[in-house]
């Protein structure tokens, strides 16, 4: 009987107590593990960001600016007049063999002689479609100048509502087919798709 009472005296005294230490260190040791996890997270986040950063940096760096377009010709004398006729370019070199043309903003233009002509565009949706665009800050004075010059130009086309207005562009193609897109591009407007 006394034994008895013993036993359950120390377990009623005693198990409460363990329980209690059991249960501390279950939950330290969960709150250890919880923020391992949160610092873990953290930190992959932290490097993650790095990693973009820096990434962002290098190509600024590395790859900040279309520089020149290159177009394929069969006779680059007769190019070269055309788009100086059409758009206004300047000849910053020529030669039987090649050219290079500037516009007072945007990239340099190449033009290549070639043995045949070879159109530069592509197709789409059962549509042709342009490689190289030009915007004009007046593009119903252009088209209506060019058609009176006797240039193939195609029809005003406009394409919905854009941040600064609708979008117009008509075509026109060079002595050697390459197809070329002329159009208002309001957006250009804004500061941030800007290069200058």
């Amino acid at each position: 009987m006394h034994n008895s009472m013993i036993s359950t005296n120390y377990w009623s005294f005693y198990v409460p107590i363990y329980f209690n230490i059991i249960i501390k260190i279950f939950s330290k040791y969960v709150f250890y593990l919880r923020d391992m996890i949160r610092y873990g997270a953290s930190r992959k986040t932290q490097s993650d960001q790095e990693i973009k950063s820096m990434s962002e940096q290098l190509t600024e760096i590395i790859v900040n600016e279309v520089v020149q377009i290159y177009l394929p010709s069969t006779n680059i004398k007769r190019t070269v007049e055309w788009y100086k006729n059409v758009f206004g370019f300047q000849v910053i070199w020529e030669q039987e063999s090649a050219a290079n043309l500037k516009l007072k903003h945007g990239p340099f233009l190449f033009i290549k002689k070639t043995s045949i002509k070879q159109p530069v565009q592509f197709e789409a949706d059962e549509e042709v479609s342009p490689v190289v665009s030009f915007q004009t800050s007046d593009l119903n004075l252009l088209h209506e100048k060019l058609k009176s010059e006797k240039y193939q130009v195609g029809e005003i086309n406009q394409h919905g509502e854009g941040i600064n207005g609708s979008y117009k562009d008509f075509y026109i193609t060079d002595p050697d087919g390459n197809l070329i897109e002329v159009s208002s591009y309001p957006d250009l407007n804004l500061e941030q798709f800007r290069g200058y």
